[in-house]
């Protein structure tokens, strides 16, 4: 590998770390190719660079400590293409380390990360109670506005509660919208399926701490008496906790099977 295109990649590399660190999330985009990937393994992809700036800006809002690569490796595999693999870890916190695989690329004489896939280890993290009483009574209240069963005032109060202002979500069918364009999706929506169950199951915690979480589950969404139809959602959210208590921060629906 030519020394220059070491240097050049490493220096962006740890400019992308100095920019997450500082929630510097207008600057973090110009390190991605507009049409970068960002693929959390197994769970979902953020595809260009808007999604990427929200992925970055909900995982890093609520850290108190600063992210860091070790076990860096950088392979040239071309004059243009640079692979780059390290461990991302967060000193003193609960967010663990996460294994990372880049792929730099030279275009117009800047090193830009092209695709970027991550592997979270979920293995010692624990949900708290607050947590999961969140996420089921958001699923509850959620199906009793759609099928009309509760649209009270207090229930859509827990409903706005828990869309944030400052929420992104992404719909299996790639719409895309603002916590408070999903709350106004959602107000119309009141009693319009007077027959939907919505269940969630397969919560798994990727990372969490007192103020944020990172999640993964499967919502099934089916009619009432009727096994012939199912639809089944895997989401990747994250969630975050302020006094008034957890409300989401970033949503993405990543898959859609019917049965």
């Amino acid at each position: 590998m030519q020394p220059n295109i070491f240097v050049e990649v490493l220096q962006n590399s740890c400019s992308l770390i100095e920019k997450i660190n500082a929630r510097d999330m207008r600057n973090l985009r110009l390190l991605y190719k507009e049409d970068a990937v960002v693929e959390i393994k197994g769970f979902s992809q953020f595809v260009g660079v808007e999604q990427i700036q929200r992925f970055w800006t909900a995982l890093v809002s609520s850290l108190n400590s600063h992210i860091a690569y070790r076990d860096v490796k950088i392979d040239c595999l071309d004059d243009d293409v640079v692979s780059l693999t390290a461990t991302l870890t967060a000193d003193g916190h609960s967010f663990i380390a996460v294994e990372l695989n880049q792929l730099w690329v030279n275009s117009h004489a800047r090193w830009l990360i092209s695709k970027s896939d991550m592997l979270l280890q979920a293995g010692v993290l624990n949900a708290s109670d607050s947590f999961l009483d969140f996420i089921q009574t958001f699923s509850v209240s959620l199906q009793n506005w759609l099928n009309g069963q509760d649209v009270s005032e207090e229930n859509w109060l827990r409903l706005t509660n828990a869309y944030s202002d400052e929420m992104g979500i992404v719909l299996v069918d790639g719409q895309k919208f603002s916590g408070v364009e999903i709350r106004e999706r959602v107000k119309k929506l009141s009693a319009c399926d007077p027959d939907l169950v919505l269940e969630v199951s397969q919560i798994e915690v990727l990372t969490m701490s007192d103020s944020l979480c990172v999640v993964s589950f499967l919502e099934s969404r089916r009619v009432k008496d009727e096994s012939s139809f199912s639809d089944f959602r895997s989401t990747l959210a994250f969630a975050k906790k302020s006094p008034e208590g957890w409300s989401w921060r970033h949503v993405q629906q990543t898959q859609e099977k019917s049965g």
